[in-house]
């Protein structure tokens, strides 16, 4: 469900579903969400290259997300647990599905989308 202006503005939480638990998970600040945005579009690029993304090309992005889910998802879940640094990692590995991974890490994907598209741009047009 896309998030409202209001909700996004207040940094309300997304709730996610991992195991038989319900967590929050906040919206990072920009001091640990670009570090964070880098090592993604970093990850993305060497899985798949980033250099055909053009403006608002979320397809190429979406295909390059699937792809590192697909071919190494240690790495995707490495990356969901950086963002929801408050979860308790162990537990919830012993708990939740691999659908249930991947559906929040998709949430945090879609709470930093525009920094995301802004840097895998820049990554694009640099090279």
């Amino acid at each position: 469900m896309e998030r409202t202006e209001m909700q996004k503005l207040t940094m309300e939480p997304i709730k996610v579903m991992l195991g038989n638990e319900e967590y929050d998970i906040k919206p990072l600040v920009s001091k640990m969400a670009i570090p964070w945005v880098a090592k993604v579009v970093k990850i993305l690029s060497e899985s798949i290259g980033l250099t055909r993304l053009k403006s608002e090309d979320t397809i190429a992005l979406e295909s390059a997300m699937r792809s590192v889910m697909i071919d190494n998802p240690g790495k995707m879940i490495d990356l969901f647990f950086e963002y929801a640094r408050d979860l308790n990692r162990e537990e919830i590995e012993n708990t939740a599905s691999s659908a249930q991974l991947i559906a929040a890490f998709e949430q945090c994907l879609e709470l930093e989308k525009p920094f995301l598209m802004g840097m895998a741009r820049l990554r694009a047009i640099s090279r």
